[in-house]
Formats: C-alpha cells, sequence, structure tokens
C-alpha cells in the first residue's frame, strides 16, 4: 500500500528530529511535553516500523511453506500473523499521528526552530512540512508539499533502489497474489474446522483488527497524483495489504453462513 511507503521515507527524518530534540532538552533541561512526545513518537515509528516488516516477512515465509492446501497449523499460523500484523500497523499508524501533532506543537515556538534551522535546515523544512499534514488531532493529509519535500532531499533521505531489485521484488508480489487467491484463502474458506474458526476466536483473530486498522487507515490521506506515487513507490507493496485485500473480497463473495466471521444463532431449547 502506498501510504505505508511514504511514511516510512520519513522515518529516519524522525528519528534525526528525535536526536535533536535529546540534545536540545538536555542542554537546556527543558521538559516541554510536546518535546517528550516527539522523542517518544519519533521512537516508536521506528519500533513498529521493524516489527511490520518482520510479521509481512514471515508471513511471506510461511505462504512459501504451503505446496497445495494449507494444514489446520498453517491456518492457525496464517491468521495469527495476520492478525498481529494488522494491530501492528493501527500502531504504526497511531504513532505517527501523535507524533505528527507533536511536530506542529514544535513549529509553533519561534526559538526552537530558530535553533533546529541552524542546526539544519532540512530538518527545518521537515518540521515545517510535517506540521503543515496535520488538519486535526485525527487526521493527516500528506500532499504535494511532502512530496516536493521528499524530492528535494531524495539523495539524503531515500536510498534508490536498484533496478533489478524491483523488478524482482514485483516478481515476488505477482507469485504472492497468485498464491493467494489461488491456493490459500479458497481453501482456508472451504476448511472451516471448529478449532480453529470458533466464531468467538475469529472474531478476536480477525474480525477486531481488521475493522480498527480500517478505521485507523481513514485518519491518514494522500493527495499525491498517481504517477508521482509510482515514482516514490515503484511496484512495492506489503503482503499484509494484499491478505486484508483478498480476505474481504472473498467473504463479499461468499454465503454468509460460509464466512470467516459468520457467527451461528445459538438454537433454542425446547420448551422455551
Amino acid at each position: 500500500m502506498a501510504l505505508s511507503w511514504v511514511l516510512s521515507k520519513g522515518i529516519s527524518i524522525a528519528l534525526e528530529l528525535r536526536a535533536f530534540v535529546l540534545k536540545y532538552g538536555e542542554r537546556l533541561k527543558a521538559k516541554e511535553r510536546f518535546l517528550s512526545a516527539i522523542s517518544e513518537q519519533a521512537l516508536e515509528i521506528d519500533q513498529t516500523w521493524s516489527k511490520l516488516i518482520e510479521f509481512n516477512n514471515s508471513l511471506v515465509e510461511l505462504l512459501d511453506s504451503i505446496e497445495d492446501r494449507p494444514s489446520i497449523n498453517q491456518v492457525n499460523d496464517f491468521l495469527l500473523l495476520s492478525a498481529d500484523a494488522m494491530r501492528i500497523h493501527s500502531a504504526f499508524i497511531s504513532a505517527y499521528v501523535n507524533y505528527s501533532i507533536a511536530v506542529k506543537q514544535f513549529s509553533a515556538n519561534d526559538y526552537l526552530m530558530e535553533n533546529l534551522k541552524n542546526y539544519k535546515g532540512m530538518l527545518y523544512d521537515y518540521v515545517n512540512r510535517v506540521s503543515e499534514t496535520v488538519l486535526d488531532d485525527n487526521t493527516i493529509l500528506i500532499g504535494g508539499n511532502f512530496y516536493t519535500f521528499l524530492k528535494a532531499y531524495e539523495k539524503d533521505i531515500i536510498k534508490k533502489e536498484d533496478k533489478k531489485e524491483i523488478e524482482e521484488a514485483m516478481i515476488k508480489t505477482k507469485e504472492f497474489m497468485d498464491k493467494l487467491k489461488v491456493k490459500i484463502i479458497p481453501n482456508i474458506i472451504s476448511m472451516k474446522p471448529r478449532t480453529v474458526f470458533r466464531p468467538k476466536r475469529i472474531k478476536i483473530l480477525y474480525l477486531e483488527p481488521y475493522k480498527k486498522l480500517k478505521k485507523d487507515l481513514e485518519k491518514i490521506k494522500i493527495d499525491i497524483p498517481d504517477s508521482e506515487l509510482i515514482d516514490m513507490v515503484p511496484g512495492l507493496s506489503m503482503p499484509l495489504n494484499y491478505v486484508i485485500d483478498e480476505l474481504k473480497a472473498i467473504e463479499n463473495k461468499m454465503p454468509k453462513n460460509r464466512r470467516l466471521t459468520h457467527r451461528r444463532k445459538k438454537r433454542k431449547k425446547k420448551g422455551k
């Protein structure tokens, strides 16, 4: 998904800003709440992103291990990994939103901004661009100004992916999608073993994290032309996003009594 990759481009800069905040706070014994927030949220963004990549890699490894029809254990691992990855993705979005709000509060202080400008002009521009993305306490809009900033400082903050690596990643993504659509998801839906697909368990593992992630994704919007997004995110996406999209698409096509999220009505006992 483009959103994840766009946000990931700013993680290294967020850590640079954190380093400045820590030095500044220590030198002046500053204890402003927004300085602490920048430091904590920047670190959390980096940590949750690393966890998200780790879970996506585990998901790919699991799918690679499935030859034809997944076993009960593989299905269980698939659901566990997907659910945990969705939760981590939600945490990543929340951390980024809170961090952006703290950056905007930082930008309102002229003395701090002057110190930052003298320290490193790129960070000064970054704070201004991030501040502009904050619409309110729950909504971030990443638009043309942020994209222009990334392009202007591309050599400093964005590693230029090797063309061969990109082509290999795109081939791997297609193989992943084909296997997911043809072998994995349809077989998972058709199996319906009671031990894995108990309604309450599915609600906790699959439905609740999915609903939360869907809601959290609405907090960050992107207003960048597709052609420019393609340049920034050249054909790459996270396996987790394909899993979510495919589960949703297939579930919508299935009869209600066959869906992962289906909850059977309890039968009334006779005489009641």
